[in-house]
């Protein structure tokens, strides 16, 4: 039972390392420590971390693009028996699940897995997951291109927001409202939807959502022609990227500044943007390749991991089949011991029952035996009495003899 105890406080550690290490921006270190955790719960049948655990890594390789791997570790927490139990960590995995076979177009799966999700918590009422699961199935409608869909789920997920105060995922669920609108061509809805992301956005001070939402408004303007407007908003969202360093944003807004100026005629501006473009587009390919080649790495070490895994499940069905022999054995001999004794207590009962059959016939024959004995004396004596009845009794011939003897004396 100590032992017990101290693994389950190891295992402890390792998932506040692997915490520790994630905010302190470590990933190798916080991927190792999660893996720990795993190994540990496997060995001592800890279902509950181990669940966590896989939930925990999932998003890890998701947040660096390496959604296959994301996608293998949610299916072994799904594997396991114990998760059925848990409806709620079910709905949370089918959620994370179905959106990333949305990132790898797997849609299908997605659809199926998202809306099994949203299933077992609306029947649970779990409303903090609940506006969730309607984003999610709102962004795989909107990629199959059935825009009204996707703007009934967001509509559902904001009232529940709304209703909930939660003012983050509402903030997400006006903008994917927003980007729903635009396509449908609804210029003036998308405008407003993204305003009121951005009010969020500057309550919440997410500055990285502020920077997404105000380029985006600048791309409405540009669209209808608005080039001033536009410029504008996409010099404001370009400000705050440099700012909080997203170099992705610095690099697609740099690209859209120099073909609005470009289009402007303003050849100066239009080519400090393209460079700028093209300098922090090659930082990015350089980074990207680097996560490609990280992403390979992670995909080999995962499948090693898997390989090693099925061998340790191998060794122990092994073990396990080897006992299982074991006690097939043990209960051969048992069974046929006991049969061996269910056979003597069967011969020594029909003994017993052949015995008291022979003995019931002699008592009975013993019986006969003694009525016709007793017959017989019966018959005997009625005959003894006749007989007494003719013959003179013995005190008339003692009176002869002795008046025979006088006569003769």
């Amino acid at each position: 039972m100590k032992n017990s105890k101290d693994s389950a406080q190891i295992n402890n550690i390792y998932n506040q390392l692997c915490d520790f290490y994630l905010n302190q921006g470590d990933l190798k270190l916080g991927i190792h420590y999660a893996k720990k955790e795993i190994a540990l719960s496997y060995n001592i049948h800890d279902t509950i971390n181990l669940i966590k655990a896989k939930i925990k890594l999932s998003h890890l390789y998701g947040d660096q693009g390496a959604n296959d791997i994301a996608i293998g570790y949610l299916n072994e927490a799904l594997s396991l028996p114990q998760i059925k139990k848990d409806e709620e960590q079910l709905s949370n995995i089918y959620s994370i699940l179905g959106s990333l076979y949305t990132k790898t177009h797997e849609l299908e799966k997605a659809e199926n897995l998202l809306l099994q999700g949203l299933s077992i918590a609306l029947k649970n009422n779990y409303k903090a997951s609940i506006p969730g699961l309607y984003n999610n199935l709102g962004i795989l409608y909107r990629n199959k291109g059935d825009f009204d869909k996707a703007g009934e789920l967001y509509l559902k997920g904001i009232a529940l927001c709304e209703e909930m105060n939660n003012l983050r995922v509402l903030m997400q669920t006006y903008n994917n409202m927003a980007v729903v609108q635009k396509l449908k061509g609804r210029l003036d809805r998308s405008l407003f939807y993204y305003n009121l992301s951005l009010e969020l956005a500057e309550k919440l001070n997410d500055r990285f959502h502020k920077e997404l939402v105000i380029d985006n408004i600048g791309a409405n303007y540009i669209q209808i022609k608005n080039f001033k407007k536009g410029i504008e908003l996409k010099r404001q969202a370009l400000k705050i990227a440099e700012e909080i360093d997203d170099l992705y944003g610095k690099t697609y807004i740099n690209r859209d500044l120099a073909l609005c100026y470009d289009s402007l005629r303003n050849a100066d501006l239009a080519l400090y943007h393209y460079r700028q473009y093209m300098q922090n587009k090659f930082r990015l390919d350089s980074i990207n390749n680097r996560n490609e080649e990280q992403k390979l790495q992670l995909n080999f070490e995962f499948q090693q991991e898997k390989l090693a895994l099925a061998k340790e499940k191998e060794k122990e069905k092994a073990i396990a089949d080897e006992k299982q022999k074991k006690q097939r054995y043990i209960i051969y001999a048992i069974s046929i011991g006991l049969l061996f004794v269910a056979i003597l207590l069967l011969l020594n009962y029909k003994r017993y029952l052949t015995t008291k059959k022979q003995k019931m016939l002699i008592s009975d024959q013993k019986k006969i035996v003694e009525q016709k004995q007793n017959e017989v004396e019966e018959s005997l004596r009625y005959a003894r009495k006749i007989q007494q009845s003719l013959m003179p009794s013995e005190i008339f011939f003692e009176k002869k003899i002795e008046k025979l003897k006088a006569k003769d004396l």
